[in-house]
């Protein structure tokens, strides 16, 4: 007798369904981390790119000669980011300086308005890059951890199958050593009802020893 030939389906679902719960809660773990990392990272490009664009037309319309206050008054009426929004900051602060007639101090507060605005577009630029960076830290070794546990599960299903062969084993040899493997329709397995009857009689023989 010899074990029965198992089709084994080795595909990516297949293992998933088959894996412990622990490696499942990591697998998907990582899979939502890295799909939410993909789209930060799309957005971020395309948030650079309009910006970058942004700003190359500001420093075009900036050097052209056109009057401060005309461009100023010109951007001052929708919503700015990047360079705009710092140009705009610092000629409101200096505008409204010279109508209330500030004249000390109007460098330094213009300088504190415009720094300010800086730290604001930095903050909206940098936005949600610290969930990439923790992820780029510590998805590797939330992998490791479901790697060793799927293969501590693995040993574990192998010492089982051992288990099992073994067993399979013993009872070929103790078959083997029985009275019942020297007759010769027990041999010669040619026909399915012969063998059927034949395994009977083992079974018979197995209790009976026990």
């Amino acid at each position: 007798m010899t074990p029965p030939d198992v089709a084994v389906d080795l595909s990516i679902w297949e293992l998933f369904q088959n894996a412990h719960i622990v490696v499942k809660i990591v697998m998907i773990g990582l899979l939502a981390a890295s799909v939410w990392s993909w789209a930060i990272i799309l957005e971020k490009f395309f948030l650079f790119a309009k910006t970058r664009k942004e700003t190359d037309k500001f420093e075009q319309v900036f050097w052209s000669g056109q009057s401060l206050v005309e461009l100023y008054q010109a951007l001052s009426q929708r919503r700015n980011t990047g360079m705009a929004a710092l140009f705009v900051a610092g000629m409101r602060e200096w505008m409204r300086s010279s109508e209330l007639k500030l004249s000390p101090g109007t460098q330094l507060r213009v300088q504190k308005v415009m720094d300010v605005t800086i730290s604001r577009e930095v903050e909206r630029l940098e936005r949600r890059l610290t969930f990439l960076a923790t992820v780029g830290s510590t998805a590797p070794f939330v992998g490791l951890f479901g790697t060793v546990w799927g293969i501590m599960t693995s040993f574990q299903a192998i010492a089982v199958s051992k288990n099992t062969i073994a067993k399979w084993l013993g009872t070929q040899r103790a078959w083997k050593a029985s009275p019942m493997s020297s007759r010769p329709f027990c041999r010669a397995r040619s026909t399915r009802p012969r063998f059927e009857e034949c395994m009977r009689w083992a079974a018979d023989f197995n209790r009976a020893e026990h």
